[in-house]
Parts: C-alpha cells; structure tokens; sequence
C-alpha cells in the first residue's frame, strides 16, 4: 500500500471517472455525510494544502457508505432512507437524474472486514455492476447487472465468492 493523502476521517473513498473522462478526484470523508470534494487533479489531491483547493460538492441526498462511483460524469452513490437507494447525480448541472431503490431484502454489509459498505457500485467495459450482501446468502458477495441510464437490474447472481474475510471486490 502506498499513501498518497492523508485526509479527513480514517474511512472514505477517493476515486475518478471510470470512464476516463476526466482527470479530476472525487473523496467521500467517512462513511456518511453530504458533501463530496473534488480536486482538478491528482497533483492537487497530493500537495499538502490541498483542502484548500477542493471544490465542494453538497449532495442532495447524504450518502452511505465508500462504495460509490463517477462514471461517465455522472456520481453513483447509496443512500440509506428507509431501503438502500442508488442515486444517479449529474455532475455537469448538479442534479439528480434518476434513483432506484435496491430490490435486495434484509441487506448486510457486503464486505466482512468493512462493515459500513451494503453496496458497492462498480464499473467495466460491460457496464454497471452493484456488489452487495443479505441475510438470505449470508456467507457469500452477490451481483447485479445494472442499466446505467435507468438504473434497472438487467440480472442478479449469487457468487460463490466469501465475503468473510473480504474488504472490496471488483467485476472482470
């Protein structure tokens, strides 16, 4: 492991543009809040005053979690109202495009070494994808294909994949 920024709480998510059209970086503070910084560059994440140069956006919803994903400028993220949401945020003209509650009953946190992550939004050249755990298939990670336009579950999977000792995954 290498440090490249200590920043804020002991938990959060730093991440770019999956889609690679943009060089900016987003970080979620913690596990919980309504703000996201972003800075131009990584350079910028790096340098030593860097909070000062962040940008700040404030969600519309707070977020839960470090399992969230900017894609193709827009930011997947989960919220917790009630049942898991996944939110749909345009980052150009900050707004909600769209939202779906996750259809998964009885959810547990997908990760058995990182207990405030319930989903997990990922991205590859297939398209969206959403890890995730429930007391149903309690022992093992499961998967969702999801539309990224309208965030609705083209097919779900139970893998075989233990989430015990686990701390992230990752779709190829």
């Amino acid at each position: 492991m290498k440090i490249l920024k200590r920043f804020g709480s002991t938990s959060g998510l730093w991440t770019k543009d999956a889609a690679g059209n943009s060089e900016k970086i987003y970080v979620f503070d913690g596990t919980g809040n309504d703000t996201v910084y972003v800075f131009p560059r990584m350079r910028e994440f790096t340098l030593f005053s860097a909070t000062r140069k962040a940008a700040r956006i404030k969600l519309p919803y707070p977020w839960v979690g470090t399992g969230h994903l900017v894609y193709d400028g827009h930011l997947y993220y989960i919220r917790q109202q009630g049942p898991f949401q996944v939110i749909k945020f345009n980052l150009a003209n900050k707004t909600v495009v769209d939202s779906s509650v996750f259809p998964a009953e009885e959810q547990i946190p997908v990760f058995g070494l990182s207990p405030f992550t319930y989903i997990e939004v990922a991205a590859d050249e297939e398209g969206l994808w959403a890890i995730y755990a429930t007391k149903e298939d309690e022992k093992n990670i499961c998967l969702a294909k999801l539309d990224p336009s309208s965030l609705d579950i083209e097919q779900m999977w139970d893998t075989p994949c233990p989430r015990e000792n686990a701390e992230g995954a990752f779709v190829v």
